[in-house]
């Protein structure tokens, strides 16, 4: 992977791009949520922060393929970062942490980071694109 593009992925979302981070289900419904913070860490992983909703890691414990998207404030630049999920750990709780509440429809509980191995990264914007992998 290309340590220059994946700077430039970190460079967008730390400057202020949207984050959405795409998971699925074993049975392929899809499931889309907002994520925090995205950092290069080294080789060809991201490392990704955010209050995850429970979904997204119900899905990460069945099927670690995501769909994580940066996106400029004006949607004219951005990337598709397609990966593995390697690890997800826990942050922070919320104080009273309550387990009987967390796969409730209550909002998440537990700050998590995700652990990202990059397979391709491709170009993405608010505009007819195609999904042509990016090497530079």
């Amino acid at each position: 992977m290309n340590d220059e593009l994946l700077q430039r992925v970190e460079h967008l979302a730390q400057a202020g791009g949207r984050l959405f981070l795409a998971t699925a289900a074993t049975d392929g419904t899809p499931h889309l949520a907002t994520a925090g913070e995205l950092k290069f860490t080294s080789g060809a992983q991201l490392r990704v922060t955010a209050w995850f909703c429970p979904v997204t890691i119900e899905n990460l414990l069945q099927n670690r393929r995501v769909a994580l998207v940066v996106l400029s404030p004006e949607g004219d630049e951005g990337f598709q970062v397609l990966a593995d999920v390697s690890a997800v750990e826990d942050l922070a709780m919320l104080d009273g942490y309550a387990p009987e509440l967390e796969a409730g429809a209550q909002p998440p509980q537990v700050e998590r980071a995700l652990l990202m191995e990059v397979d391709r990264i491709l170009a993405f914007e608010d505009a007819p694109h195609n999904d042509e992998a990016l090497t530079t």
